[in-house]
C-alpha cells in the first residue's frame, strides 16, 4: 500500500480531497496514479508551520486592475457590464471559456471569470470540490464557495441551464466594481 501524504488547511479541504480522490480514474494532479493500492492520508500542518495565503491578484494569465482593450476580445456578452471573452494559455482543465469585466472609462479589469459545462450534477460537484481544494491551498479558507481578502474575492459554484451544469468562478475587485458602476452612472448622466 502506497501512502500519499498531503497537507490540508481546513476540514473543507479534507472533504474536497476525499471527493477528488474518489472520482479519480487513473491520474492525479501530480501525474501519479491513484488506484486501489493507494490510500490518501491528509495531515494537518505542524504547529510550527504557518500558512500565508497568496494575494488575490491574477487568474488565467491576467490581473485584476490591469488595463484591457475590448477590441482584443474574442466576443462580448450583452450583459451590463459586458463580459469580454479572451484567449489564454494559462488554463484550468475544468474551464472552457475565460472572460473579464472592465470599468467602462478607465478599462481596468474588475472581474475575471471562467466556466465549464458538465453533463450531470455529480461530475460538476466533484469538479467544484477539486477547484475549492486548490483555491484553499493557495488563497485560504473558503466559506460557502467564497474566499475574501479585503476588497477582493473569489467565488466558485455551480449554475444550472436546462440539462447542463456550469461550474463557474469569478475573481472580483470590489473597489474596481464600484468604480465601474460610478463610470457607467456618470456616462448615463451625460
Amino acid at each position: 500500500m502506497k501512502i500519499i501524504q498531503t497537507e490540508v488547511v481546513s476540514s473543507a479541504c479534507l472533504a474536497s480531497l476525499v471527493l477528488v480522490l474518489a472520482g479519480c480514474s487513473g491520474g492525479n494532479e501530480t501525474g501519479g496514479s491513484v488506484g486501489s493500492s493507494e490510500t490518501a492520508v491528509a495531515t494537518a500542518p505542524a504547529a510550527s508551520q504557518t500558512f500565508t495565503p497568496k494575494k488575490i491578484e491574477t487568474a488565467f494569465g491576467t490581473s485584476l486592475g490591469a488595463e484591457f482593450d475590448p477590441a482584443t476580445a474574442l466576443r462580448a456578452s450583452s450583459d451590463v457590464p459586458p463580459v469580454y471573452e479572451f484567449e489564454t494559455k494559462t488554463t484550468y482543465d475544468a474551464f472552457k471559456a475565460y472572460g473579464v469585466k472592465i470599468t467602462p472609462k478607465s478599462r481596468k479589469i474588475s472581474n475575471i471569470v471562467a466556466h465549464g459545462v458538465f453533463p450531470d450534477m455529480e461530475t460538476s460537484e466533484k469538479e467544484l470540490a477539486r477547484l475549492l481544494y486548490h483555491l484553499e491551498l493557495k488563497y485560504g479558507k473558503a466559506t460557502q464557495g467564497k474566499i475574501t481578502q479585503g476588497n477582493r474575492t473569489i467565488e466558485a459554484g455551480i449554475k444550472t441551464a436546462g440539462d447542463k451544469f456550469m461550474l463557474h468562478i469569478e475573481y472580483s475587485d470590489l473597489d474596481l466594481m464600484k468604480t465601474g458602476e460610478d463610470e457607467r452612472n456618470a456616462k448615463d448622466a451625460e
